[in-house]
């Protein structure tokens, strides 16, 4: 009981949490306001009016704070701007044709190994292609006749270009020291407090993830999957509290795309990669980190939404091996898997916010010293069980003034520490946000 009385005891200052910006872009466009513009801009197409279908695709995109996109329209003719990540995307309507581009990088001089995957990139897209612009930069475009820029086309189009742009803005003109970067959007800056406690957060979690002792009295040759939880774990945590934009974000998507895309491979192999990972993560200086913590505003998000049903048989899957090593009292897996479990989710689907403010109070509660850093909380008081329950109510309060017909009542355990870690998960699965 110790944990609880902790909990229980904790001072109930005063945090803003809420202030800061963790996991991934989730765009809203399954709200329902926003279906009925892009019904408008199908309805336009069909009739053959285009321009106006190209305004109620730019209306579409344009997020409810207005601060993303911007057009002007005349007659005949609209001229855009909108913004993805760090990339600013600009086009036109012109005399029966649709173009946009983003700049990518100014080339001090061409060389081999940029064309070389500037044709390989091409070939692979869609929608959108290499080429020089006037100016000579290095851009990305796309463009249509208008009789054949249905909505679908158009929407998908600017989301290739703008999400390529966004990921390989920061890691081409790393790779490529020929390459300068251009046009970049305005982005918004963290302050020094919040740098250092990602930081400290990203060396600590490599420590704890690759210390040969993380599975406790588990034999790691034997408990292969065990380690795969806390390696898997930690990159997703990582991924989810820090955001990085640059060539740490590049080794997270690695490792994940290494250990799902190949099935066959053997698991001993693939958890090598994952260490691989880590440590080169690990040798990105603090220069370079920096460089990479920033926040943005986008337009598109990089995920999809998940049903009810795809949700909780995921979460069930895992929580078959959680009650396995609760059972047996490894409850250092116990928590592995539930951050594993709300880590994944949040990396590979989009959510709602009262959904997303669940995953950061799990957070709260898993890293203390790092939410006190960042929070610049000066007292020794972690997260107490008063503060949780008001919390994941305020948060109620916020899912039913989006739904009305909301209505859900958790039950969190208060036995141990690790099971409500997994009540927590439990809300993720069940109340339908």
């Amino acid at each position: 009981m110790g944990f609880w009385q902790n909990l229980i005891n904790g001072n109930q200052e005063k945090r803003h949490s809420d202030e800061l910006v963790f996991g991934r872009f989730t765009d809203d466009f399954s709200n329902p306001s926003r279906a009925e513009i892009w019904d408008q801009a199908i309805l336009h197409y069909e009739k053959s009016d285009y321009v106006l279908s190209i305004v109620q695709l730019l209306e579409y995109l344009l997020n409810s704070q207005k601060t993303n996109l911007s057009y002007t329209q005349t007659e005949n003719e609209i001229n855009f701007s909108f913004i993805q990540g760090s990339k600013i995307i600009t086009g036109y309507v012109k005399n029966e044709f649709f173009y946009a581009e983003v700049k990518l990088a100014h080339p001090i001089e061409m060389k081999i190994g940029f064309l070389r995957e500037a044709i390989e990139t091409t070939y692979h897209l869609q929608y959108g292609r290499f080429a020089l612009s006037d100016d000579q930069t290095i851009c990305l475009l796309f463009d249509s006749y208008l009789e054949e820029a249905s909505p679908y086309k158009i929407f998908y189009g600017l989301k290739e270009i703008a999400q390529y742009a966004d990921r390989k803005d920061d890691t081409i003109t790393i790779d490529f020291s020929s390459l300068q970067p251009v046009n970049s959007a305005d982005v918004i800056p963290i302050d020094n407090l919040e740098k250092e406690a990602k930081w400290l957060l990203v060396k600590n979690t490599i420590k704890k993830c690759l210390d040969p002792n993380s599975l406790g009295a588990l034999n790691p040759d034997k408990f292969q999957g065990a380690l795969t939880y806390i390696l898997l774990a930690g990159l997703y945590k990582l991924d989810f509290l820090i955001k990085p934009e640059a060539k740490m974000m590049q080794y997270l998507e690695e490792a994940f795309q290494d250990y799902f895309r190949n099935k066959s491979t053997d698991l001993g192999e693939k958890i090598n990669s994952l260490k691989l990972k880590y440590n080169q993560i690990d040798q990105i200086d603090k220069v370079s980190f920096d460089k990479e913590l920033y926040n943005v505003h986008s337009t598109f998000s990089w995920t999809n939404q998940i049903n009810q049903a795809q949700l909780k048989e995921i979460i069930d899957a895992e929580f078959k091996s959680f009650d396995w090593y609760f059972e047996n009292k490894h409850f250092q897996i116990c928590e592995a898997i539930c951050t594993y479990i709300i880590g994944y989710l949040f990396y590979n689907y989009s959510f709602s916010m009262p959904m997303k403010q669940v995953a950061i109070l799990y957070f709260e509660l898993t890293e203390p010293d790092f939410f006190q850093m960042i929070n610049d909380n000066k007292s020794d008081s972690k997260i107490n069980l008063h503060d949780l329950k008001k919390k994941l109510q305020q948060i109620f309060n916020s899912a039913k003034s989006i739904n009305p017909n909301f209505n859900y009542t958790y039950t969190l355990s208060e036995d141990s520490y690790y099971l409500m870690l997994k009540s927590l998960v439990i809300v993720l699965r069940d109340a339908n946000m």
